[in-house]
């Protein structure tokens, strides 16, 4: 059973197509945000891309299986107004702020920090498009801006009022000058409100890109360990401080679709006497799926370190290719 059809299983399923979900991308290139999936069929789907031709192609796909889907052709940030996109070989690490060059000589990723070419474009305010009335709030958000992170969130005081869950792309090194650091965005969030549950996606890198820990290479320096580069954090509102059933409900269903069933039902528990008033069995919504995740989890897991294997196999056997 697909994520779609266990959430469209749930005895909320009637509540969410009813009370509806409303979903926010920043740096949508490459594919909207998959993390709300398994809410498409009643989520609406916005998504921000700069570029031009990538706004294009993403405008232009098969709008299935949200709601409603559309794309904004113009960057997100802390000015309503014009900036410079600066975009390098590889072009979904364009940034508005300028690349550190150092970067290349530490890690060698030239391909992620070193300028191509420079694009104006627009750049809007979540708080600006709120208060003309372009962008309605949204229950999830998702940012992968390339350091950027803090200036949006910075100028979305009114417009994270609202919002019940983001995904924040952070970066534990100055990737981008000026950009905040991983600690700077995580205390932006506590500072709105916010709980920290996740980083995921976790990258970790060592000087020429090269396999770090637990592999072996065939470069001068064969092995080590490698440094915290860069992540996604996931923080979800303050249940303490949410009022009203109806958020408190989708808060609970938004957090286990994210895959936080454990703090779903702590969700669920603080706020069990408002939920029950809108006839939602929850916890039985929780149970069904915990069961269905943990009967996909180890498969996953199985298959990941199966693929595992042979890079291992290959740093015993004399070590990996020398990038």
């Amino acid at each position: 059973m697909s994520a779609q059809d266990q959430f469209r299983s749930l005895t909320a399923a009637r509540f969410c197509e009813s009370a509806g979900f409303a979903a926010v991308d920043i740096g949508a290139r490459g594919g909207l945000d998959a993390a709300m999936l398994p809410l498409a069929w009643a989520t609406e789907m916005i998504g921000f891309e700069p570029e031009p031709a990538e706004a294009a192609a993403l405008q232009g796909g098969d709008p299935k299986p949200w709601k409603s889907r559309r794309v904004i052709a113009a960057a997100v940030g802390g000015v309503d107004g014009t900036a410079t996109l600066h975009i390098p070989p590889s072009p979904e690490s364009a940034s508005l702020l300028p690349h550190n060059e150092e970067m290349v000589e530490w890690f060698g990723v030239s391909e992620q920090h070193s300028v191509d070419r420079s694009i104006a474009v627009e750049t809007r305010t979540l708080d600006g498009l709120l208060a003309e009335g372009t962008l309605p709030t949204a229950d999830y958000i998702k940012i992968d801006v390339e350091g950027a992170e803090g200036a949006i969130l910075e100028h979305a005081t009114r417009y994270l009022e609202t919002t019940l869950a983001l995904r924040v792309e952070v970066s534990f090194l100055e990737q981008r000058t000026g950009q905040p650091l991983g600690w700077d965005v995580a205390k932006l969030l506590t500072d709105r409100g916010f709980l920290i549950l996740d980083l995921i996606a976790v990258q970790r890198w060592r000087a020429k890109r090269l396999a770090g820990h637990p592999y072996r290479t065939k470069a001068d320096l064969p092995y080590s360990k490698p440094v915290l580069a860069q992540g996604d954090l996931i923080a979800v509102r303050d249940f303490r401080r949410v009022s009203g059933a109806t958020q408190a409900a989708k808060l609970v269903i938004l957090t286990a679709a994210l895959g936080y069933v454990d703090f779903a039902a702590t969700i669920l528990r603080h706020h069990q006497a408002a939920i029950a008033e809108l006839g939602l069995d929850l916890a039985a919504d929780l149970r069904s799926l915990s069961g269905s995740l943990g009967g996909a989890a180890p498969a996953e897991a199985i298959r990941a370190n199966l693929r595992d294997l042979v890079p291992l196999g290959r740093s015993l056997l004399g070590g990996l290719p020398a990038r």
